[in-house]
């Protein structure tokens, strides 16, 4: 019988309520990204990375791309928290004050994603620049390399730029290179 059902079902297309399911599951299987420029490379790949991996466990992402408007973050996590969503992934290059009030008022689980968000007790996902940046510079000493150059984005951001330019340094200084400024 089970077999006959779902022949049936599959020669008539039924395609299963996904409303329906989330009701008696209390599950979505929806994830909401809400991300300041999709335009920028790093949110760009980070974004295709979450897509794959949500896809692969059976998740779908519903993409927020707030043109860095604080407005629009706002607006973009009560919408998700009115859509269900299991939970919210939130990339951002600031965190003010109204936002992670926000953020805490959402009634499902939200990470951080490049944002100290962990200084405001939200789970927050962080690249350890400093380490990172003394990776690349080993990395290239050890291929041989004396004159390595650094490239940055803005060096007076306490959150990427100066904990970058650190790791470098002191990548060099392990490595006996002097710092050309």
């Amino acid at each position: 019988t089970r077999e006959r059902v779902a022949e049936a079902a599959r020669r008539l297309n039924y395609r299963p309520n996904t409303l329906a399911r989330s009701l008696a599951t209390n599950r979505s299987y929806v994830v909401g990204l809400v991300i300041s420029n999709i335009a920028n490379l790093f949110f760009a790949e980070v974004t295709q990375g979450i897509e794959q991996v949500a896809d692969a466990n059976g998740y779908s992402v519903i993409l927020c791309d707030t043109a860095r408007d604080a407005a629009k973050e706002q607006r973009y996590l009560d919408l998700l928290a009115s859509r269900q969503v299991d939970g919210i992934i939130f990339m951002s290059g600031r965190l003010p004050a109204d936002t992670v009030a926000a953020i805490r008022n959402v009634k499902c689980p939200v990470v951080t994603i490049s944002r100290d968000g962990a200084s405001y007790g939200i789970p927050t996902v962080r690249i350890n620049n400093r380490a990172e940046a003394a990776r690349a510079v080993s990395y290239l000493v050890n291929l041989g390399h004396a004159r390595i150059g650094f490239i940055s984005g803005q060096l007076d951001d306490a959150e990427s730029g100066l904990p970058r330019l650190a790791g470098y340094k002191a990548a060099l200084e392990d490595a006996g290179i002097p710092f050309d400024p």
